[in-house]
């Protein structure tokens, strides 16, 4: 026999291959209506019925009344989000919502968005000069939002599934030549930061991972020393932190060039002179990278660093990113597979390397044009073993 739900908590009934929750919530009019959740197992039902209960802003979904797309955006934002995202993600995904989102479509009824109006904000943040990268980022952060909505019966549909997606406006990406590259190291000599622009160039490292990097990070095996990129340092509201990287293939290995690791060895013996020199006033933290007081560097000096000394080597205003860039494009022009160059620089697969950086692969579109030249060639084998009968 089934167990007998408490009073107030609902009803759960198994209907069609389905199970199904009701609920009796009271709306604003003073009436009180049923809300009914569907789902393919009775733990899920028991889980949206949970969260209704648990939320109050829910008592407002209910038949026709009036929570709009800001109330519920608010809600998602303080209350669905947190936890479920770093710290920086949901930032990003607030200030979305307070920027772009809730001032052109907040006003409208949550249960009555359409997908035009989805459509239709997305026009206005693009005649407004909004990047394509930024109206698919607002998109995404609606989407996700909706989706968290639908899963709990707030809504029938994601309204956002059906909106049509911004056009990707590709803009290739800037890079230094060989000759710039040197130019910059040679700068790079008279900076405090020097190791640290010398990673961002040759190894392709993001701001963040190389200002996270630890001595305990720097490993010799066999012989051969290599360096552990696992984490990075961040900037959100709660301060300066390590966080995790983004994806499983950020985590990586590298194998450190006989130049980098003399660099290394002059920055560890110089960074062990200032502590014995001033106890008191340089703390150890084991970062690779610290101020004078031993504390770890903040992001912002890492990108005004690249910044100075692009432009004493009078090469313009360049940035972190740019340097990284730059190591792909140097490396897929010297002909180092896209596989490689993809494990090196901690890509989340190929497919990005190829779409960012195919404007390198110049040696591999040559390859291709004289294969296919040379299958179409009537006088020509086509270069295609012919099978032995």
């Amino acid at each position: 026999m089934t167990k007998r739900r408490t009073k107030g908590t609902g009803s759960i009934y198994e209907q069609h291959g389905h199970w199904m929750g009701a609920i009796s919530l009271p709306s604003k009019n003073g009436k009180r209506e049923r809300l009914y959740l569907k789902a393919a197992t009775r733990e899920e039902v028991v889980d949206r019925m949970g969260y209704v209960l648990r939320n109050s802003v829910v008592g407002s979904v209910v038949g026709t009344d009036t929570l709009t797309v800001a109330d519920y955006l608010n809600h998602w934002t303080r209350s669905d989000l947190p936890g479920t995202v770093s710290l920086r993600t949901e930032e990003i995904y607030a200030n979305l919502v307070r920027l772009y989102i809730s001032p052109i479509i907040g006003q409208i009824r949550l249960q009555k968005l359409q997908p035009a109006d989805v459509t239709l904000m997305l026009v206005e943040l693009s005649r407004r000069g909004i990047s394509s990268s930024t109206r698919r980022m607002v998109r995404a952060t609606l989407h996700r939002a909706l989706r968290v909505a639908q899963y709990n019966g707030l809504l029938n549909r994601n309204v956002v599934a059906l909106s049509i997606q911004p056009r990707s406006s590709f803009h290739e990406q800037r890079s230094m030549t060989r000759t710039q590259a040197i130019r910059f190291t040679t700068a790079a000599q008279n900076s405090k930061l020097e190791l640290a622009l010398v990673l961002a160039l040759s190894l392709g490292l993001r701001r963040g991972e190389i200002l996270g990097l630890t001595w305990s990070d720097v490993k010799i095996v066999d012989g051969v020393a290599m360096l552990k990129i696992h984490q990075q340092l961040v900037r959100d509201s709660s301060g300066l932190h390590l966080s995790e990287l983004k994806t499983r293939r950020s985590n990586r290995q590298l194998l450190l060039s006989p130049r980098i690791i003399g660099l290394l060895l002059h920055h560890r013996d110089e960074q062990l002179v200032e502590a014995a020199r001033y106890p008191q006033v340089v703390a150890p933290s084991g970062f690779v990278f610290t101020t004078s007081a031993g504390t770890p560097i903040d992001v912002s000096t890492l990108t005004k660093e690249v910044a100075t000394v692009s432009m004493d080597a009078g090469l313009g205003r360049w940035s972190p990113h740019e340097l990284r860039h730059t190591c792909t494009s140097l490396l897929l022009a010297a002909g180092v597979s896209i596989d490689e160059v993809s494990h090196h620089l901690g890509h989340s697969s190929t497919a990005i390397t190829s779409l960012f950086y195919s404007h390198s692969l110049i040696e591999s579109k040559v390859r291709t044009a004289r294969a296919m030249e040379q299958i179409l060639d009537p006088h020509s084998d086509g270069g295609v073993p012919i099978p032995m009968s």
